[in-house]
């Protein structure tokens, strides 16, 4: 009986111990893991700064210089491949508010932007023409709703038409 009482007390002490390394490691990597995050936040701080020194026209020597001068080369390649992929999706991104619309949409349907100028075009809607318009197309559609002004059929969350860019 003492031996069973013995192997039980060395099994717990060494259950006890391998626990609390295991919690002790934990500990330790969640802190490491923390630290990581932090200097990559201050990292990512530095570099917002210094974006901004060069954004303003300074400088900060030939290394920032290069490295800046890389950066903006990164960011154009990014601007060309989202276009691309835009393109390959049949959609392009309006350059104000970034909403996504067809590609064949010349007006962003949430902001009125035109989106081959990058200009918001004005809101207020054109003198009606004295010769007889044609007749707007009537939806079937659920989720669609016409220009009074082109007629063209738009989503209902639209609040700008993608045709002629007026407010709907």
């Amino acid at each position: 009986m003492d031996n069973l009482r013995d192997t039980i007390q060395n099994v717990t002490k060494t259950a006890y111990k391998a626990t609390k390394g295991f919690v002790k490691s934990t500990k330790l990597s969640l802190e490491l893991s923390s630290e990581e995050s932090r200097l990559k936040s201050i990292y990512i701080d530095i570099g917002k700064k210094v974006h901004e020194i060069y954004s303003y026209g300074g400088s900060l020597g030939k290394f920032f210089d290069e490295k800046y001068a890389e950066m903006l080369d990164c960011e154009q390649k990014i601007d060309s491949l989202k276009k691309e992929v835009d393109k390959v999706r049949g959609n392009r991104t309006c350059p104000k508010c970034s909403k996504t619309s067809a590609f064949t949409s010349e007006f962003c349907p949430k902001c009125g932007t035109n989106l081959d100028a990058g200009e918001p075009v004005v809101a207020e809607p054109p003198p009606i023409p004295a010769a007889p318009e044609p007749e707007p197309v009537v939806s079937t559609a659920v989720n669609a709703k016409n220009c009074q002004i082109c007629g063209k059929e738009n989503a209902v969350e639209n609040k700008f038409c993608f045709s002629c860019g007026r407010i709907l």
